[in-house]
Protein backbone atom coordinates (compact mmCIF):
# COMPACT_ATOMS: atom_id res chain seq x y z
CA UNK A 1 0.00 0.00 0.00
CA UNK A 2 2.76 2.17 0.97
CA UNK A 3 4.55 1.88 -2.60
CA UNK A 4 1.65 2.61 -4.23
CA UNK A 5 0.66 5.68 -2.10
CA UNK A 6 4.59 6.81 -3.04
CA UNK A 7 3.93 6.16 -6.87
CA UNK A 8 0.82 7.81 -6.89
CA UNK A 9 2.10 11.34 -5.74
CA UNK A 10 5.46 10.68 -7.69
CA UNK A 11 2.72 10.43 -10.61
CA UNK A 12 1.17 13.43 -9.65
CA UNK A 13 3.87 15.55 -9.07
CA UNK A 14 5.13 14.93 -12.48
CA UNK A 15 1.45 15.83 -14.01
CA UNK A 16 1.88 19.13 -11.56
CA UNK A 17 5.31 19.96 -13.36
CA UNK A 18 3.85 19.30 -16.76
CA UNK A 19 0.90 21.26 -16.08
CA UNK A 20 3.15 24.55 -14.27
CA UNK A 21 5.11 24.04 -17.48
CA UNK A 22 2.51 24.62 -19.77
CA UNK A 23 1.67 27.38 -18.10
CA UNK A 24 4.29 29.12 -17.86
CA UNK A 25 5.14 28.56 -21.82
CA UNK A 26 1.47 29.42 -22.56
CA UNK A 27 2.46 32.81 -20.09
CA UNK A 28 5.93 33.62 -22.48
CA UNK A 29 4.12 33.01 -25.41
CA UNK A 30 1.10 35.86 -23.99
CA UNK A 31 4.69 37.92 -22.98
CA UNK A 32 6.44 37.42 -25.81
CA UNK A 33 2.72 38.59 -28.05
CA UNK A 34 2.97 42.30 -26.49
CA UNK A 35 5.48 44.83 -27.37
CA UNK A 36 7.73 45.07 -24.48
CA UNK A 37 7.54 41.57 -24.14
CA UNK A 38 8.61 40.99 -27.86
CA UNK A 39 11.22 44.04 -26.53
CA UNK A 40 12.73 41.90 -23.63
CA UNK A 41 12.65 38.62 -25.70
CA UNK A 42 14.81 40.12 -28.35
CA UNK A 43 17.16 41.34 -25.64
CA UNK A 44 17.42 38.08 -23.76
CA UNK A 45 18.01 36.68 -27.55
CA UNK A 46 20.48 39.53 -28.40
CA UNK A 47 22.34 38.72 -24.77
CA UNK A 48 22.20 35.25 -25.74
CA UNK A 49 23.95 35.74 -29.22
CA UNK A 50 26.19 37.99 -27.63
CA UNK A 51 27.51 35.06 -25.02
CA UNK A 52 27.75 32.37 -28.00
CA UNK A 53 29.31 34.95 -30.36
CA UNK A 54 31.89 35.86 -27.60
CA UNK A 55 32.84 32.34 -26.42
CA UNK A 56 32.92 30.92 -30.19
CA UNK A 57 35.32 33.81 -31.10
CA UNK A 58 37.29 33.52 -27.76
CA UNK A 59 37.85 29.63 -29.15
CA UNK A 60 38.53 31.10 -32.60
CA UNK A 61 41.39 32.99 -31.36
CA UNK A 62 42.57 30.71 -28.96
CA UNK A 63 42.96 28.36 -32.14
CA UNK A 64 44.43 30.90 -34.50
CA UNK A 65 46.62 32.15 -31.16
CA UNK A 66 47.64 28.30 -31.05
CA UNK A 67 48.32 27.63 -35.22
CA UNK A 68 50.08 31.06 -35.30
CA UNK A 69 52.51 30.09 -32.30
CA UNK A 70 53.19 26.54 -34.26
CA UNK A 71 53.79 28.64 -37.50
CA UNK A 72 56.49 31.08 -35.38
CA UNK A 73 58.31 27.57 -34.07
CA UNK A 74 58.54 26.38 -37.41
CA UNK A 75 59.99 29.69 -39.08
CA UNK A 76 62.79 29.96 -36.06
CA UNK A 77 63.29 26.79 -37.05
CA UNK A 78 63.64 27.20 -40.56
CA UNK A 79 65.63 29.99 -39.87
CA UNK A 80 67.76 28.14 -37.59
CA UNK A 81 68.18 25.44 -40.51
CA UNK A 82 69.15 28.56 -43.03
CA UNK A 83 71.67 29.80 -40.46
CA UNK A 84 73.56 26.99 -40.44
CA UNK A 85 73.67 26.34 -43.88
CA UNK A 86 74.60 29.68 -44.44
CA UNK A 87 77.93 29.42 -42.05
CA UNK A 88 78.13 25.79 -43.71
CA UNK A 89 78.29 27.36 -47.45
CA UNK A 90 80.60 30.46 -45.82
CA UNK A 91 82.92 27.77 -44.35
CA UNK A 92 83.28 25.40 -47.72
CA UNK A 93 83.66 28.70 -49.57
CA UNK A 94 86.50 30.00 -47.76
CA UNK A 95 87.52 26.42 -48.01
CA UNK A 96 87.59 26.26 -51.56
CA UNK A 97 88.95 29.91 -51.89
CA UNK A 98 91.94 28.49 -49.67
CA UNK A 99 92.21 25.49 -52.01
CA UNK A 100 92.35 27.40 -55.03
CA UNK A 101 95.05 29.76 -54.00
CA UNK A 102 96.93 26.95 -52.90
CA UNK A 103 96.79 24.69 -56.18
CA UNK A 104 97.63 27.83 -57.71
CA UNK A 105 101.01 28.06 -55.71
CA UNK A 106 101.34 24.84 -56.45
CA UNK A 107 100.75 25.04 -60.33
CA UNK A 108 102.86 27.98 -60.36
CA UNK A 109 105.85 26.16 -57.73
CA UNK A 110 105.66 23.34 -60.75
CA UNK A 111 106.16 25.08 -63.38
CA UNK A 112 108.80 27.58 -62.08
CA UNK A 113 110.72 23.99 -61.17
CA UNK A 114 110.00 22.82 -64.85
CA UNK A 115 111.62 25.84 -66.21
CA UNK A 116 114.59 25.63 -63.94
CA UNK A 117 114.76 21.54 -65.34
CA UNK A 118 115.01 23.29 -68.58
CA UNK A 119 118.01 25.43 -67.56
CA UNK A 120 119.87 23.21 -65.63
CA UNK A 121 119.76 20.00 -67.63
CA UNK A 122 121.12 22.16 -70.67
CA UNK A 123 123.86 23.63 -67.94
CA UNK A 124 125.10 19.91 -67.15
CA UNK A 125 124.80 18.54 -70.14
CA UNK A 126 127.15 21.31 -71.22
CA UNK A 127 129.59 20.89 -68.91
CA UNK A 128 129.91 17.08 -69.52
CA UNK A 129 130.48 17.76 -73.22
CA UNK A 130 132.68 20.43 -72.46
CA UNK A 131 134.96 17.72 -70.02
CA UNK A 132 134.82 15.87 -73.24
CA UNK A 133 136.22 18.57 -75.08
CA UNK A 134 132.86 19.01 -77.57
CA UNK A 135 133.25 22.58 -78.29
CA UNK A 136 129.72 22.38 -81.04
CA UNK A 137 127.91 20.49 -78.29
CA UNK A 138 128.48 22.32 -75.26
CA UNK A 139 127.82 25.54 -77.10
CA UNK A 140 124.34 24.54 -78.23
CA UNK A 141 123.85 23.49 -74.53
CA UNK A 142 124.83 26.75 -73.41
CA UNK A 143 122.68 28.77 -75.73
CA UNK A 144 119.27 26.55 -75.01
CA UNK A 145 119.93 27.06 -71.34
CA UNK A 146 120.28 30.38 -71.70
CA UNK A 147 117.44 31.18 -73.57
CA UNK A 148 115.40 29.61 -71.37
CA UNK A 149 117.19 31.57 -68.15
CA UNK A 150 116.27 34.72 -69.85
CA UNK A 151 112.41 33.61 -70.21
CA UNK A 152 112.60 33.09 -66.44
CA UNK A 153 114.67 36.02 -65.74
CA UNK A 154 111.75 38.69 -66.98
CA UNK A 155 109.98 40.25 -64.04
CA UNK A 156 112.49 39.34 -61.75
CA UNK A 157 113.76 42.04 -59.36
CA UNK A 158 115.73 42.66 -56.54
CA UNK A 159 118.36 40.21 -55.21
CA UNK A 160 116.91 37.04 -57.54
CA UNK A 161 117.51 40.06 -60.90
CA UNK A 162 121.55 40.14 -59.82
CA UNK A 163 121.72 36.75 -59.89
CA UNK A 164 119.50 36.29 -63.37
CA UNK A 165 121.90 39.03 -64.95
CA UNK A 166 125.13 37.51 -63.16
CA UNK A 167 124.62 34.10 -64.51
CA UNK A 168 123.04 35.31 -68.00
CA UNK A 169 126.59 37.31 -68.40
CA UNK A 170 129.08 34.32 -67.21
CA UNK A 171 126.83 31.76 -69.77
CA UNK A 172 127.24 34.37 -72.20
CA UNK A 173 131.42 34.93 -71.82
CA UNK A 174 131.40 31.35 -71.87
CA UNK A 175 130.18 30.88 -75.50
CA UNK A 176 132.76 33.74 -76.78
CA UNK A 177 135.31 32.27 -74.75
CA UNK A 178 134.03 28.77 -77.05
CA UNK A 179 134.07 30.95 -80.26
CA UNK A 180 137.24 32.56 -80.00
CA UNK A 181 139.03 31.68 -76.92
CA UNK A 182 140.02 33.39 -73.64
CA UNK A 183 141.28 37.18 -73.63
CA UNK A 184 145.36 37.31 -73.43
CA UNK A 185 145.94 39.23 -69.69
CA UNK A 186 148.70 42.13 -70.80
CA UNK A 187 152.48 40.94 -69.99
CA UNK A 188 151.51 37.04 -69.79
CA UNK A 189 153.96 35.02 -70.41
CA UNK A 190 152.29 31.80 -70.24
CA UNK A 191 152.67 29.66 -73.68
CA UNK A 192 150.11 29.19 -76.12
CA UNK A 193 149.57 25.72 -75.07
CA UNK A 194 149.40 27.11 -71.11
CA UNK A 195 146.77 29.54 -72.25
CA UNK A 196 144.90 26.86 -73.98
CA UNK A 197 144.35 24.95 -70.94
CA UNK A 198 143.61 28.09 -68.68
CA UNK A 199 141.31 28.81 -71.12
CA UNK A 200 138.84 25.46 -70.59
CA UNK A 201 139.55 25.29 -66.87
CA UNK A 202 138.40 28.82 -66.93
CA UNK A 203 135.34 27.65 -69.17
CA UNK A 204 135.00 24.86 -67.41
CA UNK A 205 134.75 26.83 -63.86
CA UNK A 206 132.12 29.51 -65.40
CA UNK A 207 129.84 26.34 -66.25
CA UNK A 208 129.95 24.75 -62.84
CA UNK A 209 129.74 28.08 -61.35
CA UNK A 210 126.57 28.79 -63.50
CA UNK A 211 124.68 25.70 -62.61
CA UNK A 212 125.24 26.75 -58.27
CA UNK A 213 124.42 30.21 -58.74
CA UNK A 214 120.78 29.98 -59.94
CA UNK A 215 118.56 31.36 -57.40
CA UNK A 216 116.42 28.44 -55.35
CA UNK A 217 112.98 27.62 -56.23
CA UNK A 218 110.46 29.52 -54.78
CA UNK A 219 109.07 28.12 -51.26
Amino acid sequence: MSADKTDKKDNKKKVTDIEQGHVIIEVAKKLLRTTWGMRIGLGVLGVLLFFIGYIIGNWSTSELKAEVANKKGEINDLLAVNKRLTDEKSKLGSKVTDLQIRLSDSNSKMRFLKQRVKIRKPLYDALEQWKAKNKTETEEKLYAALINLKSEAHGAMGLSRWFYDTTIRRITEAIQHIRGGCPVEPGSKMTPEERETACQKAILLTIAHATEILPAPKE
